[in-house]
């Protein structure tokens, strides 16, 4: 109920205690017992009333008091503020813990964390349920290169910047599902000379790829003996940060529905799954299914595919082989060795192994795709903010960062083969569910 509903009734009370008062004093005479009653039972609601509207106020005023920015003087969203450069930070826990301070209400703020890109985005500096801190370029590539090294996927993906101004991006794409003439990257067709008499215009047909920004948030709970040394919140804030982001990134890549996150490649409508072996047992991959998932991929994809695999799979892997003759070959090698390659591959192809690929024996538990195909966007890098309040009684700070990220496959269907039309090849390849 709001203070003018109990202001409101407090008026009410004091009008019926008047009356009250009147009556008896128009009848010469003392309050009856009922009347007495009444009069008790109306002063002790208008006392509760009372420091209802007495609370809310003390609430308001915190709330006002949290909403204000640390230092009112560091920036005013409403004016220019004249960029003095990027002063450096002797490291990233500098930076770190500078976050944190700004975020204890004591009217302390280090001058390198204002920036002119937070005046001219209209955020509340300091204020960590309206704004932030952006992340410098040193910081923001040191963040970024954490999350690269937690996650292959990630690392392997064509990431491109949006536009400023802009929340989302379009590109071309040819609508290619066919290698037959004249459907050919979507309708471009050569001749050669003696076929002049059966020239006919052609052109490729185009097909737009939108995507449009989605943001993920992290949140680090770092101890206050963690704030207390800069290099070692570098190290937690770091790792922890870097670990989630990547965690989520990769799984959105795999598994993500498109539905305020990327869509995932085991999602995709050009995914490609790869029937069983007649009588192949529950829950197995033998070395038939990752020759026919190796023959369905696109032909331009094959130098940049990747296995991507689920730690349940290796046993199996570890032991596949390819029979020749009397003899045969290993189809997984380790990294370095007789690989000659500093990662596990398979067939070749390098192999990455995900905790969000598929459980063993579902779809997804080994995909083959060409991540370079799969298109990722951001925007204005990191951002980073804090707050003392939000796990105070447990004597802790927390680390917001936010990242505004979404990706989506670039191919979108599967594409049939000029000579075998009903056999069709992807940049994305799942082994179906056994």
């Amino acid at each position: 109920m709001s203070k003018q509903n109990y202001a409101s009734m407090i008026k009410d009370a004091v009008a019926k205690m008047e009356k009250l008062i009147e009556t008896a004093k128009t009848e010469n005479r003392v309050f009856s017992d009922e009347e007495t009653t009444v009069f008790n039972e109306l002063d002790k609601n208008i006392k509760e009333w009372e420091q209802q509207i007495e609370l809310e106020n003390r609430i308001q005023g915190v709330k006002d008091k949290l909403a204000q920015p640390v230092n009112a003087n560091a920036v005013d969203p409403k004016v220019t503020v004249k960029s003095m450069g990027q002063k450096p930070w002797n490291s990233k826990g500098e930076f770190l813990n500078a976050v944190i301070k700004a975020g204890m209400g004591n009217g302390t703020i280090d001058s390198r964390l204002v920036n002119i890109q937070n005046a001219a985005s209209g955020l509340a500096v300091g204020t960590g349920s309206e704004g932030g801190f952006f992340v410098g370029s040193d910081i923001e590539n040191w963040l970024t290169g954490l999350v690269e090294k937690k996650s292959d996927l990630y690392a392997r993906i064509r990431k491109l910047p949006v536009p400023e101004g802009r929340n989302s991006i379009s590109l071309p794409a040819l609508s290619e599902t066919s290698r037959a003439d004249g459907s050919r990257f979507g309708g471009a067709q050569a001749y050669w000379l003696c076929e002049a008499a059966q020239v006919t215009a052609s052109h490729p047909e185009a097909r737009k790829v939108s995507i449009e920004l989605e943001k993920l948030l992290a949140l680090v709970y770092a101890t206050e003996e963690i704030m207390q040394d800069v290099r070692l919140t570098e190290a937690f804030v770091g790792d922890v940060y870097a670990s989630e982001i990547a965690f989520k990134i990769e799984d959105a890549i795999i598994n993500g529905d498109g539905n305020g996150k990327p869509l995932g490649i085991v999602n995709s409508p050009a995914l490609i799954q790869v029937a069983k072996e007649a009588g192949q047992d529950a829950d197995t991959i033998v070395v038939e299914n990752v020759l026919k998932m190796y023959s369905r991929l696109r032909i331009r994809n094959r130098e940049s595919a990747t296995w991507i695999i689920n730690q349940e799979c290796l046993p199996q892997i570890f032991s596949m082989a390819l029979v020749v003759g009397t003899g045969g070959a290993p189809a997984y090698m380790p990294a370095g060795g007789l690989s000659g390659k500093p990662y596990d591959t398979l067939l070749g192809l390098p192999m990455i192994v995900s905790e969000s690929a598929s459980k063993l024996g579902d779809v997804g538990d080994i995909i083959l795709a060409d991540l370079s195909d799969y298109i990722g966007i951001d925007k204005g890098g990191l951002q980073s903010d804090s707050s003392i309040h939000v796990r105070f009684v447990y004597d802790e700070s927390c680390f917001r960062f936010r990242y505004r990220f979404n990706g989506t496959p670039y191919t979108n269907s599967v594409l049939a083969s000029k000579a075998n039309s009903s056999f069709t090849t992807s940049p994305y390849i799942a082994l179906a569910a056994r």
